[in-house]
């Protein structure tokens, strides 16, 4: 949607093409819900910065990512031009809060409630909101493949406030206002359980773990993190 790839690879889009383009989907989505929209997320997640000013100028205030940004797309047609990594809260330039959806839940692709579970069980080990992907081809189709989505679905809701009662539900607008205020009713505030998290969170990546073995750092990280748990 956001580069020209009539030709491969991609080439870039004229800002006033992108401006344009911007300014009739927000009077679109406006004139259809009755308000302007404050969130958008980028189709396959290839974007840059002349639509996320545009973004910005129209009243756009967060912008879902995968954890980076993907300026074009290559020979292949696919992604490229990665950027740095992208985190939850993240601010961008004009004002805009980046947000990460990187779990899924895609029943179609052969998706269950259990590894949906699972990784919603990881991420709020790592104290981190869980933003799943979905689409709604997963809810059409035959009447046996809508039934099958929709029983996963069922059981991903049951099986996860089971096991987190006190789970929260929020538009990513709302998640986004959250982070950005740093309100304290959702942001855990106690030292000790934070540097267990911060812990937790470095494990996950595989560099830095890998370095920890190396140089013998995983044995205090380890003692740390029991203590702090």
């Amino acid at each position: 949607r956001w580069v020209d790839a009539s030709v491969l690879p991609a080439r870039r889009l004229r800002i006033a093409a992108v401006t344009q383009a911007v300014q009739e989907e927000v009077r679109a989505f406006a004139d259809i819900f009755g308000t302007p929209p404050r969130v958008a997320v980028p189709p396959t997640f290839v974007w840059n910065s002349d639509v996320e000013s545009a973004w910005a100028r129209a009243g756009i205030g967060v912008i879902v990512t995968p954890g980076c940004r993907y300026e074009t797309r290559d020979a292949a047609g696919l992604p490229t031009g990665r950027g740095r990594t992208i985190y939850n809260g993240q601010p961008g330039e004009n004002a805009i809060i980046y947000l990460v959806r990187d779990a899924y839940f895609e029943p179609s692709f052969g998706h269950t409630a259990r590894q949906a579970l699972a990784a919603l069980s990881a991420k709020t080990s790592q104290g981190r909101p869980t933003l799943f992907e979905t689409h709604r081809f997963n809810f059409l189709g035959t009447e046996e493949e809508k039934t099958n989505a929709l029983d996963e679905l069922e059981q991903l809701l049951r099986m996860s406030l089971t096991e987190f009662p006190e789970l929260a539900f929020f538009s990513s607008e709302k998640l986004a206002a959250i982070l950005k205020n740093r309100e304290p009713e959702w942001l855990e505030q106690r030292f000790r359980r934070r540097l267990h998290l911060w812990i937790t969170r470095l494990g996950e990546l595989p560099r830095l773990r890998k370095l920890a073995w190396l140089t013998g750092w995983i044995v205090p990280a380890g003692l740390l993190w029991r203590l702090t748990a």
